[in-house]
């Protein structure tokens, strides 16, 4: 189970980096080309290390800025990959919380 849920983090983090490179060549704004820079960042420091906590903590970050900028902008032009950057760190929040749980030692 370990091996599936390190392959899904990375799978979740490229596909980050891919949406936001693609959302930053359709829309033209700087907060999809930072969404890429952190997510190429946020995948290195993943293949190098397995950290889940860092992964748990980028994941709620990620969330809740996406949300206080859909608080503030309210028209987005592309949204379904702006929902995407909504949805994917969930993925991330429940393969950081299985790994945790399936870590947790038994206490007899």
């Amino acid at each position: 189970m370990k091996n599936i849920d390190e392959n899904l983090v990375f799978v979740i983090l490229i596909s980050l980096a891919i949406i936001n490179a693609t959302y930053f060549i359709l829309s033209l704004f700087s907060g999809p080309l930072i969404g890429l820079i952190a997510a190429i960042f946020f995948t290195i420091h993943w293949w190098k290390r397995r950290d889940f906590k860092f992964i748990l903590i980028i994941a709620i970050v990620w969330i809740l800025i996406h949300i206080v900028e859909l608080i503030l902008i309210r028209e987005i032009p592309y949204p379904i990959l702006f929902y995407l950057n909504i949805v994917l760190p969930i993925l991330l929040i429940f393969c950081s919380l299985i790994h945790f749980y399936l870590m947790k030692p038994k206490i007899n």
